[in-house]
Order: structure tokens, then C-alpha cells, then sequence
């Protein structure tokens, strides 16, 4: 009998860890990477880091997924690399449980004397970013 107490209680402690474990899943936050950079810079890939961590090379017209803990990161963006440069474009945000971070990398003219083309990076809301998700491919590369 005591053998029988001892196995159902076994049991259901592994039923309420395995439960935590699907909740704290589902309260990660979600952050997308998005790029869109049209004819500019499209035939080299971008890499991403998330504070000193290379999570993608993001090619053009291409979109990645990364759920991650909560806190506060600094997410760069440059052409190369095995670690962000100082002067990398980056952007820093708070993540925070069970919310959607859409970022959003494009290029941008600027005049310094004749014409060039920065990549910029920057949030976005969601309902832009999911109307330029249905014209770009999930990188299933990204991690």
C-alpha cells in the first residue's frame, strides 16, 4: 500500500513539473528578425547577435523566430563577423514575458556628399510587420 501511496505521488509531481515546464514555455517572449533591404546590400547576409551571442546570418527577404528569456538585450546587426563590432548598429530592448518583439532591418538613403544606403533597425508594430511577413521566406537557418 505504502509502495502505491508512494507511486501516485511520484506520479503527480511529474505531471505538475512537466505543466510548469509547458507554462514558462508559453510565457517566453518572441522576438522576430525581419529584413527587408531591397536591391541595397541583398547579396550579403546580415549577421545578428543578441548581446555578444551570433544567433543568424539573415539573408534578404528573409524572416527568423527566436523565443528567449526575459531580460534586457542589446540585439546588433552587421555585415560579418564572429562577435559585434563597437560600432555595430544595434538596438537595445527589454524583453518581457509572453510578448512579440517584431524587429525590422531596411536600408535607408542618405546623403553624405553623394548617395549611400544605411541598413537601419528598429522596432516595428505588429501589424505592419505582419503584412511584410506575408511577402518574405522563414530562414530556417536562424537559432
Amino acid at each position: 500500500m505504502k509502495n502505491i501511496i508512494l507511486i501516485l505521488s511520484l506520479t503527480i509531481t511529474n505531471v505538475m513539473l512537466s505543466q510548469d515546464e509547458i507554462i514558462s514555455i508559453g510565457e517566453k517572449p518572441i522576438v522576430y528578425l525581419i529584413r527587408d533591404t531591397g536591391l541595397q546590400g541583398a547579396l550579403r547576409a546580415t549577421h545578428i547577435f543578441f548581446n555578444t551571442e551570433k544567433v543568424c546570418k539573415l539573408n534578404n527577404k528573409r524572416f527568423s523566430m527566436h523565443s528567449l528569456e526575459v531580460g534586457e538585450y542589446t540585439i546588433y546587426a552587421q555585415s560579418g563577423g564572429k562577435k559585434p563590432r563597437k560600432k555595430a548598429l544595434n538596438l537595445n530592448i527589454k524583453l518581457e514575458a509572453g510578448k512579440t518583439y517584431y524587429i525590422y532591418m531596411t536600408t535607408e538613403s542618405v546623403d553624405y556628399g553623394r548617395e549611400f544606403y544605411e541598413l537601419t533597425l528598429g522596432l516595428i508594430t505588429e501589424e505592419f510587420a505582419l503584412d511584410r511577413l506575408k511577402t518574405l521566406k522563414l530562414d530556417k537557418k536562424c537559432y
